[in-house]
């Protein structure tokens, strides 16, 4: 999967979501789900730690940081997607 980026994954995954009825995918037994990671807060996430580690040396308690997937439906898809436009500040 050389060149394919979670990203561009997370936004063809969201797409999906929002236009199942309209965009053309292989038959599978999956059922049409996404499991959608926070972006805009692990940026901030990130800058915290690091924040934390170099102002106070202070490592974070766990070695592996490790945040929930938010499972993104058709049915949720909507709200899920205003999240972007909260995060651009939209």
């Amino acid at each position: 999967m050389r060149g394919f980026t979670r990203s561009r994954a997370f936004t063809a995954g969201i797409h999906h979501a929002l236009h199942a009825d309209r965009t053309l995918r292989p038959a599978t037994d999956a059922a049409p789900v996404l499991f959608a990671q926070d972006c805009y807060g692990w940026g901030s996430k990130s800058v915290d730690i690091l924040l934390h580690k170099i102002v106070n040396n202070q490592a974070p308690p766990q070695v592996k940081v490790v945040d929930q997937l938010a499972l993104v439906t058709k049915e949720n898809a909507d709200e899920y997607a205003k999240n972007w436009s909260k995060w651009l500040g939209k």
